[in-house]
C-alpha cells in the first residue's frame, strides 16, 4: 500500500526548506509560488530572478520565494518539504 500521506506534492503555499549542499541557498526557508509569478524575457528565459540563464525546466524544477524575499527556482529533489 502507498503511503499518501508522506507523497512529495509541490503546490504554491507549500513550506519548503532547501537542501544541504545546494549551493548559496543551503539550508535557506521558503515557500512554493505559482509560476505566473515568474517573468520571461523575449528568449524564456526567467527576467526577474537574479542570475538565472536558461528557461526553467517546469517538471524537474519548482519556483521557491524565500524568506528573505528573493524568487529562485530549484530543482525538486532538493527542496524538502516542510511538515
Amino acid at each position: 500500500m502507498i503511503d499518501r500521506s508522506r507523497r512529495k506534492t509541490y503546490r504554491p503555499g507549500t513550506m519548503v526548506r532547501i537542501e544541504q549542499c545546494s549551493g548559496v541557498d543551503s539550508n535557506k526557508t521558503g515557500v512554493i509560488v505559482p509560476w505566473s509569478e515568474v517573468r520571461y524575457n523575449g528568449r524564456g528565459v526567467p527576467s526577474n530572478i537574479p542570475g538565472a540563464y536558461s528557461p526553467p525546466d517546469r517538471k524537474a524544477e519548482a519556483p521557491v520565494r524565500l524568506d528573505n524575499g528573493n524568487l529562485i527556482t530549484m530543482f525538486k529533489e532538493r527542496v524538502l518539504i516542510e511538515w
